[in-house]
């Protein structure tokens, strides 16, 4: 390559556009601009290929005839379609002309991609048709007026709305062809508002070529070219039926104003929740000034808190589904905060173009009040104020189907006054009604607001006591209302003394049905008569009430278990010196399903001594070590679990066998069960009790000595190497702060223990005086309601994940 033909190619590898010389159809130069062009790597890339390889096939011909013109011409312009080494067609503008390269004469092109150009023009003629298109088909009448206000261009519906042709307009001023000679201002102003490069909206008056008006809506648009305003758009668009609509719906709402007005019931119109129409009537009614002053306030705010709820629910029906709502009865409140009872309508309603909801309200006091007195003299005793009989059948039929669904208990009261007919007598009967209005109103306040007392007439009620669990409950009433009525009366100045007999029924022992209740508790009560008065009978109480719960409870416990009645609640065991759980203690619970959750000793004396203790005693035993075991299998901080051992079961020779077999059942070693024994589960057959404590400790599991102190001295026994925790019940040290001689009887308990290598457990215990106390005299463990209650399995297992590892309760 010789000096000019160097310094060439350095000029053409820098020009900006893409650069290529190809001799005899052959590339033998392209620049890296060209390289890019051509999608290649390199402009290297491109030497030596054909220029037939970057022509589409359609093109080939044509693109051959143009280069042999070439030749000829030495200059050419042109466009070509060109293909990307990726496949892709491009169109380029190529200037080509003819040169000497390296001595041979050759083809040196210029190549610019004008691609996106051509389509960004061809972008504009579509969008140019496509505005003209949407100018000359628009239904709205549309003009383009330069910045002198004359019209350049005006579309088919703007030529039809006004009744002009294109030659009557086109170079006019607008306002002075289209705007009545009283609205030339107006239209000045919109005019300059628009031309001022502000967007113009205006609903007004324009005039046709044959004089009329017509109502439109008119929105400027100003047109730019380059920055530069050089007019304005205007869309008029006509608005007479929406006009009218309007001012036909602005009439009917003001008739509906003025009917609204005169009525007399109160009405209130509320839109999105706010009162927008009211009449005087509703002034009146919620004792308002009037009733503009009712305007803008929020609907709800006048509705009783118990009617807030369902008032909003009743409107939403109303707006969503267009469903009136009919007069119902309710409370709102009045402007002095007082309430009154009324009904409330409500239906849609359309108010100036919204929805709304028309609520029509009515007072009903006065017939709430009529309705009272009906209702009071058809179900009430005048004189006291009490049920009469008929609405006692009611309350007793409605809790009488409850007993019989829930299988429960209710109990009739049948009551006389003693010596009544004295103070009648005496007296007078102005002085009998008012002592028997006092009376009664003794039996109310002693009785709950579920009883129900009568008054059957004279000197006799009858009293429904209803969810009775158990006669008992219905001898404590009985005994209250005895009470009550032994104090003495103040009636009209004189003290008079009063007693009363009560003879009492119960269902379903006593009957199932009213009247054979009621004539049950009568004949009681008679009984009670003839007992001298002022007590209570119950109907055939020779059955011992004690043998009737003893045979209850027997038969309810039978079934406890395999109806999965019992649970278990776990109460935890913590380490003084650490603050740290490191046991449990598993507590046997009975969910009746009527009696609810029973302590153990309501049921465990029956179950041991029936021998049920056995397989109950089991079922503690295997639940609460299969609970330890998934505590450990759960990652949980091994912990020894405690478990109640009866006397029953100590006395059982297959009772080491059980425990046994419940470890190897579910896993759980014997170092983690602590069997606790009382002191007095071993008084019955001591050598029996004491083998199998022997058998036990060979298994591996630890013992305890429960309620320490509180039975038969077992001193001897602590010696024995079976018992390796002793428990000190509240009882021994509830005055531990009282006195010296407590400290010195628990210090010596713990002492003596430790020196027989038995550790010590203070349970109950609620006090932190007592803690501290007990710390010092270096108690090992302690349990109780200082610490925490006894808690079901999943709070227990919260409390050990929380205090069963390093964490330390005290601290």
């Amino acid at each position: 390559m010789d000096k000019k033909d160097f310094i060439q190619t350095e000029i053409l590898e820098f020009l900006p556009d893409a650069v290529i010389v190809h001799c005899l159809g052959k590339i033998v130069f392209a620049n890296r601009v060209a390289a890019q062009l051509a999608g290649a790597d390199s402009a290297q890339a491109l030497i030596g290929r054909s220029i037939e390889d970057f022509i589409p096939a359609k093109n080939s011909d044509e693109i051959k005839r143009k280069i042999k013109t070439l030749l000829k011409q030495k200059q050419q312009y042109s466009k070509w379609e060109l293909t990307r080494v990726d496949g892709k067609t491009i169109l380029c503008e190529v200037a080509s002309t003819v040169i000497k390269y390296r001595g041979r004469t050759s083809i040196l092109t210029i190549i610019r991609d004008v691609s996106e150009r051509y389509r960004i023009e061809e972008e504009l003629i579509r969008q140019r048709s496509y505005f003209q298109q949407l100018f000359e088909n628009s239904p709205d009448a549309i003009i383009m007026v330069d910045n002198s206000d004359r019209i350049m261009a005006a579309n088919p519906s703007f030529l039809e709305f006004f009744g002009y042709s294109e030659d009557e307009v086109k170079g006019r001023p607008i306002n002075s062809l289209i705007v009545p000679r009283h609205m030339e201002e107006e239209a000045d102003g919109i005019s300059n508002t628009a031309l001022n490069g502000k967007v113009v909206k205006k609903e007004t008056v324009r005039m046709r070529k044959d004089g009329s008006l017509v109502e439109v809506s008119i929105i400027g648009y100003p047109i730019f070219i380059n920055g530069v305003q050089v007019g304005i758009y205007g869309i008029y668009s006509d608005i007479s039926k929406r006009k009218q609509a309007e001012r036909d719906l602005h009439e009917s709402e003001e008739r509906y104003r003025k009917l609204i007005e005169y009525l007399p019931e109160a009405i209130l119109v509320h839109v999105e929740g706010k009162v927008v129409l009211a009449n005087e009537a509703a002034a009146k009614l919620l004792g308002a000034p009037g009733a503009e002053d009712l305007l803008g306030m929020e609907f709800l705010d006048i509705m009783h808190p118990d009617y807030l709820e369902i008032t909003r629910i009743r409107l939403k029906m109303v707006l969503e589904n267009g469903k009136d709502i009919p007069m119902r009865e309710q409370k709102i409140i009045r402007y002095d905060g007082s309430f009154l009872e009324v009904e409330m309508s409500a239906t849609w309603f359309n108010y100036k173009g919204k929805d709304a909801v028309l609520s029509i309200i009515r007072d009903i006091t006065e017939r709430k009040k009529a309705e009272e007195t009906i209702n009071r003299l058809a179900y009430y005793d005048i004189l006291t104020g009490l049920p009469n009989r008929v609405l006692f059948k009611d309350r007793f039929m409605l809790e009488l189907a409850h007993a019989q669904r829930n299988n429960q208990m209710l109990a009739v009261l049948f009551l006389d006054l003693d010596r009544f007919k004295s103070v009648n007598d005496s007296l007078g009967h102005r002085i009998g009604d008012d002592l028997l209005r006092e009376v009664a109103s003794r039996l109310k306040n002693t009785l709950r607001k579920v009883d129900t007392i009568s008054r059957l007439g004279g000197d006799e009620f009858i009293i429904l006591l209803p969810e009775v669990s158990k006669e008992e409950d219905v001898k404590v009433v009985t005994k209250k209302i005895l009470s009550a009525l032994q104090k003495p009366f103040l009636v009209s100045g004189n003290l008079l003394y009063l007693t009363t007999s009560i003879g009492v029924s119960t269902y379903p022992k006593d009957g199932e049905d009213m009247d054979t209740l009621i004539k049950n508790a009568d004949a009681a009560m008679y009984k009670a008569k003839d007992m001298g008065g002022n007590c209570c009978y119950v109907f055939a109480d020779s059955i011992n009430t004690e043998v009737r719960e003893r045979i209850f409870m027997l038969n309810e416990l039978k079934d406890a278990l395999a109806k999965g009645q019992f649970i278990l609640e776990y109460q935890p065991r913590f380490n003084l010196k650490t603050g740290r759980i490191n046991g449990v203690e598993a507590l046997l619970r009975w969910r009746h399903p009527q009696m609810g959750l029973m302590p153990p000793a309501k049921f465990i004396p029956l179950a041991e001594e029936t021998g049920m203790i056995i397989p109950i005693g089991e079922w503690v035993l295997e639940t609460a070590c299969a609970l330890n075991k998934s505590w450990q299998d759960a990652g949980l901080p091994p912990v020894r679990i405690a478990v109640n051992v009866s006397a029953r079961q100590l006395q059982s020779v297959d009772f080491p066998q059980t425990v046994n077999r419940v470890l190897c059942n579910t896993g759980l070693k014997p170092e983690y069960l602590e069997l606790e024994i009382t002191e007095n589960a071993v008084r019955g057959n001591v050598e029996m009790c004491l083998d199998t404590l022997d058998r036990l400790k060979e298994i591996g599991v630890s013992i305890s000595m429960d309620d320490f102190g509180t039975g038969y001295s077992c001193l001897s026994h602590l010696r024995r190497k079976d018992i390796s925790i002793l428990k000190i019940n509240q009882s021994l040290f509830r005055d531990l702060n009282g006195g010296q001689s407590d400290r010195v009887i628990i210090g010596s308990i713990i002492s003596m223990a430790h020196q027989l290598g038995i550790e010590v457990t203070a349970e109950g215990v609620e006090e932190k005086e007592h803690l501290d106390a007990l710390e010092r005299m270096e108690c090992d463990h302690v349990q109780g309601y200082v610490f925490s209650k006894p808690l079901p399995r999943e709070s227990i297992e919260e409390l050990l994940k929380k205090h069963g590892g390093t964490s330390n309760v005290f601290s």
